[in-house]
């Protein structure tokens, strides 16, 4: 009886499908308990960021770094991976010697909002009497006077263009960002592994200009920290490639 339904196709067929059957089902079974067991992404994302350590700040780094023009380097805002900006009064920074900075509206280039002298300085926050506006895009530019009787500006007049966070995108980045404020103060965190753990938090959204303006805001930083924050930022620019 055996070896007639072993050689019947019917049986055969029967046979086979059943066997892919339970192979499916079980396949499917495994498959649903091992997505079933991962949290969403987001869920990811935010466990990392929880869990991240201050310090790994200093071991994040943006994808390129800037390129010295000239004699001056800048670079921030608007110039590590995003234009956008959170904090209302930017902080400039920039590496080499410059002495005078500009900032001026995207769409008036012949308005200046502001200017000051920055002879001997490689930071400034922006101190113009016009409130910089929400969505909109600025241009900044540190240039360099030569020693020449003429007094000119050189050549490196490159301006970096930065926006303005829009009321709603800012809102949400508050909301946020209390939530932190409040967890690091339960903690009992220092000064400065609050600093760093608010530029994670700004890094984890793309906002890499915040991330710089809160470690070089730091007052009166540990030796260590002041120079582990000198190195990073000297690391953010690099030598124009020699031209072959």
């Amino acid at each position: 009886m055996i070896n007639t339904h072993l050689s019947n196709p019917w049986f055969k067929g029967l046979v086979m499908f059943s066997f892919i059957l339970s192979t499916t089902i079980g396949t499917e079974s495994v498959r649903s308990t091992a997505l079933g067991s991962q949290p969403e992404a987001g869920a990811i994302a935010q466990t990392k960021a929880q869990s991240k350590s201050p310090s790994d700040f200093w071991q994040r780094q943006p994808r390129r770094r800037n390129v010295i023009r000239g004699i001056v380097c800048p670079i921030a805002p608007g110039l590590i991976e995003t234009l956008t900006l959170w904090h209302d009064r930017p902080l400039f920074l920039w590496q080499g010697q410059g002495n005078q900075i500009r900032v001026r509206d995207y769409n008036q280039r012949d308005q200046i909002l502001w200017e000051q002298a920055v002879t001997g300085q490689s930071a400034i926050a922006y101190a113009g009497s016009a409130a910089l506006q929400p969505g909109q895009l600025y241009q900044w530019q540190v240039i360099s006077i030569d020693a020449t009787p003429t007094n000119r500006p050189t050549p490196d007049r490159n301006w970096a263009t930065f926006r303005m966070l829009s009321t709603e995108q800012r809102q949400d980045i508050d909301t946020a960002l209390r939530s932190l404020e409040q967890q690091l103060q339960q903690q009992k965190a220092s000064a400065e592994d609050s600093a760093l753990s608010k530029a994670n938090f700004f890094v984890d959204r793309g906002l890499w200009s915040d991330a710089l303006q809160v470690i070089s805001t730091v007052s009166n930083p540990s030796p260590q920290f002041a120079a582990q924050r000198s190195t990073y930022l000297k690391s953010l620019c690099q030598s124009p490639s020699p031209l072959p």
